[in-house]
């Protein structure tokens, strides 16, 4: 057991630095993971990448299964800027002004006209061009249902990598780009949820819209030509910056478990397994206190 540890320290310290070489501060959504550590039950629909000695790689060279990893986005649908969102953009090695901004205000257009229905960026479309050019062989989205959507927060995308622009393996097939919400004088874009209760039920409603459209996705798309998502690895969205005061990362991670909980219910078989992110050990006790 020493040895494999001692193995496992080893990697995740390469793939540190091929990921984050550049030295940036200010990653406020996770620490590295041992890469091939899941430290749930067989029988959990949660796992845990695991601490290590920086903070957690978004792609692994050895994920468990296909796998689609949490951008925690911003409200104005952009991929760069700081913390998670600007790694995204230097993994995926896009331009500062590429055209994902542009790609995400289309598809929220069609999803808003279709509340909880996962939409489909549809060949001939100018989404479709756009996704293209950006080497994707899929662009999806959803917005909660019930008449609880009016923008981009807790708004999930899908955006399915073709097989040459996969970063780090072929089984990191795509990037699952979430809003969360903003609390309390963040700064920042888009409005700020004022009341802690509504703030973390938003936190909730963005991860259960988020496994739901990947439910969606795999129950409705995934087939020969784009892959099913077996698993989301998810960073402690809206836990960082965004979390208003009063509240911990274990609120957070505790919101965020519920709210997965609920998609898990209703989504069967085609729902993915979860591996977080490690952040101070928010979401393990938080699993833990949920016996989840």
């Amino acid at each position: 057991m020493a040895t494999h540890g001692l193995v496992c320290a080893l990697l995740t310290t390469i793939l540190q630095g091929a990921l984050f070489a550049s030295g940036d501060q200010g990653l406020v959504f996770g620490r590295q993971a041992t890469v091939a550590v899941n430290n749930a039950s067989k029988s959990s629909s949660f796992g845990f990448c695991g601490r290590g000695r920086g903070f957690t790689p978004i792609f692994s060279k050895h994920p468990h299964g296909n796998t689609a990893s949490v951008n925690a986005g911003d409200y104005l649908l952009y991929v760069g800027g700081g913390g998670v969102n600007k790694v995204f953009r230097r993994v995926l090695q896009l331009t500062v002004d590429n055209g994902y901004e542009s790609l995400h205000k289309l598809m929220l257009k069609q999803a808003l006209r279709r509340p909880g229905k996962l939409v489909s960026a549809e060949a001939g479309s100018e989404a479709h061009d756009l996704a293209k050019q950006l080497g994707l062989i899929g662009a999806f989205a959803m917005v909660p249902g019930g008449g609880r959507a009016s923008g981009p927060t807790a708004a999930a995308f899908i955006d399915v990598f073709s097989k040459d622009q996969r970063p780090q393996s072929r089984k990191n097939v795509a990037m699952l780009y979430v809003v969360g919400p903003k609390g309390g004088d963040a700064g920042g874009h888009g409005p700020s949820i004022r009341t802690v209760p509504a703030f973390l039920a938003s936190v909730s409603l963005t991860a259960s819209n988020s496994l739901r459209a990947v439910a969606k996705y795999n129950s409705d798309f995934a087939g020969d030509d784009l892959p099913t998502i077996d698993t989301v690895q998810w960073c402690l969205v809206s836990g960082g910056i965004y979390r208003p005061t009063g509240t911990t990362k274990k609120d957070v991670a505790v919101a965020t478990v519920k709210g997965m909980q609920k998609a898990m219910k209703s989504g069967g078989s085609v729902v993915p397994k979860v591996r977080f992110s490690y952040d101070d050990g928010a979401f393990e006790a938080a699993v833990k206190s949920l016996g989840a």
